[in-house]
C-alpha cells in the first residue's frame, strides 16, 4: 500500500516498483482507482530530494503511458507534467532518472499527438 509508509523513501520506492510492474501488465485497469495517481504525485512531492523515489515514479509513469489511451485520458495534467519536467533535470547519483523522465514525456506527447486509431 503506497499510503501506509509514505514518509519512508525506501518503502515508497518499493511501492512504486510494484505499481510499475502492475502498470506494465495493464495500465488502464490499474488506474481505474482514482487514488493511484494522486498518491504517486504525493510521493513525488514528499520525496522531492530523493532521486530513487523520483526514478521509481518515472518508471511507473513510463509503463502507464505505454497505453496511449490511458496516457491521454489519465496522465495529461499540469501537475504531473511538472513533476516529469523536474525529473528531466536528472540527478548525479541516478543516471537513469533523466532518461526515464524523458521517455515518460515522449510517450505522453506521442499519445497526445497521434491518438489511437488516427495513425
Amino acid at each position: 500500500d503506497m499510503c501506509e509508509y509514505e514518509a519512508v523513501a525506501w518503502e515508497s520506492v518499493k511501492a512504486m516498483r510494484a505499481l510499475a510492474s502492475l502498470a506494465y501488465s495493464d495500465a488502464a485497469f490499474n488506474l481505474d482507482d482514482s487514488r493511484v495517481l494522486g498518491q504517486l504525485q504525493r510521493l513525488m512531492a514528499i520525496h522531492q530530494g530523493e532521486p530513487q523515489v523520483q526514478l521509481a515514479a518515472m518508471r511507473a509513469l513510463c509503463n502507464m503511458a505505454f497505453d496511449p489511451d490511458t496516457a491521454v485520458k489519465r496522465l495529461i495534467s499540469p501537475s504531473l507534467l511538472a513533476g516529469i519536467l523536474k525529473s528531466m533535470d536528472g540527478h548525479p547519483s541516478v543516471k537513469d532518472l533523466a532518461v526515464k523522465a524523458s521517455e515518460a514525456a515522449a510517450r505522453l506527447i506521442a499519445a497526445e499527438a497521434c491518438p489511437v486509431g488516427e495513425a
